[in-house]
């Protein structure tokens, strides 16, 4: 449960930076480009996915990261003669 809660933490943080980037980016002024269906994109488009994109990222290294943990720990418990469960 703790981990569900640090992930919905991360991601409304997440949210809410992107959404300022967004509205700065839009308050700049932009150039809107087309895409082949002829639906528009604007740099703020671009931006967006890149940062989410990245995000998602993160968020599988550190999966990747905190699996890795787990399965080195019990190695290390195994060979240390210590039972888990």
């Amino acid at each position: 449960m703790k981990l569900n809660k640090v992930f919905i933490d991360k991601l409304l943080a997440f949210g809410a930076e992107l959404s300022e980037e967004v509205c700065e980016i839009q308050t700049l002024g932009f150039e809107t480009m087309k895409k082949e269906d002829s639906s528009p994109l604007t740099e703020a488009d671009l931006h967006s996915n890149k940062r989410i994109r990245d995000f998602c990222l993160q968020i599988r290294m550190s999966q990747i990261l905190f699996l890795k943990r787990i399965k080195k720990f019990h190695i290390n418990s195994a060979l240390n003669g210590i039972t888990i469960g």
